[in-house]
């Protein structure tokens, strides 16, 4: 980090702008937009964190544009690698993804149970 720069932001940050673009409609904007800023906020490095929540915003994308497979995918996903270890040997830090699987889920639960959708909310 160079001196004078902003200190990265923290990825759950951006869940709340993907939220207003994906209740104003404006899916592509959500994902193309809000995954742009989770790469960039993640500054370099190997970003495991940035990728998972930009494959989860996707899913959710993709879900709304009449691709149901696509959340459904990245969730199953998710969970297989929230709690893989990396070869790497990074840690991969659930919480900050935590904000879009959360989404994500609620987001698929509607289609099923709106009152399990309001739980996950």
């Amino acid at each position: 980090q160079t001196e004078g720069a902003a200190p990265p932001r923290p990825l759950g940050e951006f869940e709340s702008r993907a939220a207003s673009l994906m209740a104003a409609g404006r899916w592509i904007e959500a994902h193309d937009v809000v995954e742009g800023l989770l790469l960039e906020a993640s500054g370099g490095g190997h970003l495991h964190e940035a990728t998972l929540a930009a494959r989860l915003l996707e899913g959710m994308c993709q879900h709304e544009l009449a691709n149901a497979a696509g959340l459904a995918a990245a969730l199953s996903a998710y969970e297989e690698e929230k709690d893989s270890p990396l070869q790497c040997g990074c840690v991969l830090a659930g919480e900050v993804v935590e904000p879009y699987s959360d989404l994500a889920t609620a987001l698929q639960a509607v289609e099923s149970d709106a009152n399990a959708a309001l739980g996950h909310a």
